[in-house]
């Protein structure tokens, strides 16, 4: 007997009370390309029925296991237990009310086959925020030169759309912050000596539930990108004028929209591109087939 020598991929998926979402994010990684698939939950003893409808799927993948966290435990220290129990070669943290199109694991998975020394990699995305009736794609920067620098000021990597070396990843820390955490993964894996790369193509779909931000929260955020941005520039000896621009973020929070998008323009690691109405077509029908 043939023995299938592909490389399998694990998805670690932090949930609470994900109802609403859980089964068209699972219908979007059951349709992957790639067979080879298992889901590590971490729940935070979800009142409703999200374990039920997790459990539904299980036939539909190589291996499901469901973790239980205490409810106040937040989502990094999820995600480091999911990866204590992970046993794929590729590691994917995909947020439960978040799509990937069909194509995205295969495609990611054999680049990462073909490339030994790139340490994860990433993908434009679908950004969606039905709150603003707003349908983009978003790039970030392709390769790892151009990924290199941007770290100074941004998070070069969306962490949905990335897909990690487990051996790479086992080489950081995990994740330590609440906010901008995969930021420091990216920090430890270029420290480390791994490239980083992100697939020109929309392989993730970003659903945006906006609810309301406190003052104190956003002033933590934009705090540890400043940390991160501190993070970059010693550790990888980038330009340490990065540091002064970095000032920014705080600039931001308090400033008018039209200014707010002129230091996003500057800041910011996504393009934003409009969609073309076959882009448009097919996330729609990736929303349709997958409706939460």
């Amino acid at each position: 007997m043939i023995m299938d020598s592909s490389p399998t991929i694990s998805v670690i998926m932090p949930t609470f009370n994900e109802s609403t979402y859980i089964e068209s994010t699972l219908q979007s990684l059951s349709e992957q390309s790639w067979e080879k698939i298992e889901i590590i939950v971490v729940d935070g003893k979800s009142t409703d029925d999200t374990i039920e409808k997790i459990q539904s799927f299980e036939p539909k993948f190589q291996r499901v296991k469901v973790l239980v966290n205490d409810p106040k435990i937040n989502q990094s220290f999820a995600r480091n237990r999911g990866m204590m129990h992970a046993e794929g070669d590729y590691i994917v943290f995909h947020d439960a009310d978040d799509l990937s199109v069909p194509a995205r694991f295969e495609k990611q998975a054999k680049y990462l086959q073909d490339h030994s020394h790139v340490g994860a990699v990433g993908s434009s995305f679908y950004y969606v925020n039905p709150n603003r009736n707003e349908k983009t794609i978003r790039d970030r920067p392709e390769g790892h030169k151009s990924i290199r620098k941007s770290l100074a000021r941004s998070c070069p990597i969306h962490i949905g759309s990335a897909m990690f070396r487990r051996d790479a990843l086992a080489q950081t820390h995990l994740f330590r912050s609440e906010y901008a955490e995969v930021y420091e993964i990216l920090i430890d894996l270029v420290g480390n000596g791994w490239e980083l790369h992100n697939i020109q193509e929309p392989l993730f779909v970003y659903r945006i539930n906006e609810g309301s931000i406190s003052r104190e929260g956003q002033f933590e955020q934009k705090l540890s990108l400043v940390k991160r941005n501190y993070q970059a520039v010693t550790r990888l000896n980038l330009p340490v004028w990065n540091l002064i621009m970095s000032l920014g973020w705080f600039v931001y929070m308090y400033s008018p929209s039209e200014v707010k998008r002129k230091i996003r323009r500057v800041f910011a690691p996504d393009s934003d591109q409009q969609l073309t109405s076959e882009e448009r077509r097919d996330l729609n029908k990736l929303l349709e087939q997958n409706n939460g």
